[in-house]
């Protein structure tokens, strides 16, 4: 199975990346960020959806159906959704704009390989200006790539500005496989933990930030930051994180 490795983070003490293995940019703590909180679309479900591959009984049902009913997500072919499949980085950056209301903390990015006239351009600028989304150093986009389950996160907690916990360590206490997240990435994580946007399946204590992010995990994480906006009513999960309370 081909997996994607994490993105790293440059600083000032790490050496410059090669054009082929060069982290993207992530926001680090010099960058400038939106202080308030971004708003998403009213959320209004139409016609009702069912897809042949998403039975009830599916993990991700819950999220995955009043999406598509709303027209947040996209079927695939007919009344398919393939919610194993993974999806690019261009797939990902054009459910921003649909997801998400428009912001613009950014400017736009003329990316080597991303041509005007793509169909996934203006889903990308979308994604980059409004502080979801970064390039690779060399103005590279690398849309085909597959983004991982890491880089979903970090693009919800950049773009959503979520609030670091003040226990970010203890937050992160509840995965079994904490070691495996970056050092730059930590408080990042912490944040979308607290705020409730993790969902792990199979197992909800481990993160498999590794691995690329499948169309039903995106949609799980998506829904749980509508939740966390306000904007759609909480599902019943045994696969959503809960963040340990302080005592």
């Amino acid at each position: 199975t081909e997996t994607s490795s994490p993105p790293k983070v440059e600083t000032p003490e790490s050496p410059k990346a090669t054009e082929t293995s060069s982290p993207p940019k992530v926001e680090t703590p010099e960058s400038p960020l939106v202080t308030t909180e971004v708003p998403s679309p009213e959320i209004s479900p139409t016609d009702t959806v069912k897809f042949s591959d998403v039975p009830d009984s599916f993990w991700a049902s819950n999220f995955i159906q009043p999406l598509a009913e709303s027209n947040l997500i996209a079927q695939i072919d007919n009344d398919k959704f393939e919610p194993n499949q993974s999806i690019t980085r261009a797939e990902f950056a054009s459910h921003i704009p649909k997801v998400f209301e428009e912001k613009s903390t950014r400017k736009s990015v003329n990316y080597e390989d991303v041509k005007a006239d793509s169909i996934a351009q203006n889903e990308i600028q979308i994604a980059t200006k409004s502080g979801f989304l970064s390039g690779y150093p060399g103005n590279v986009f690398r849309p085909e790539q597959k983004v991982s389950r890491l880089e979903v996160l970090i693009s919800l907690a950049t773009g959503l500005n979520l609030e670091i916990p003040s226990n970010p360590d203890e937050v992160l206490s509840i995965y079994k496989d904490k070691e495996e997240i970056p050092d730059w990435a930590q408080e990042k994580i912490a944040a979308t933990t607290a705020a409730g946007l993790v969902v792990n399946h199979p197992d909800v204590t481990t993160l498999n930030l590794n691995q690329p992010a499948t169309r039903a995990e995106v949609s799980a994480i998506f829904y749980q930051a509508l939740v966390k906006l306000g904007k759609v009513e909480q599902v019943s999960s045994e696969y959503i994180v809960s963040p340990k309370k302080d005592n």
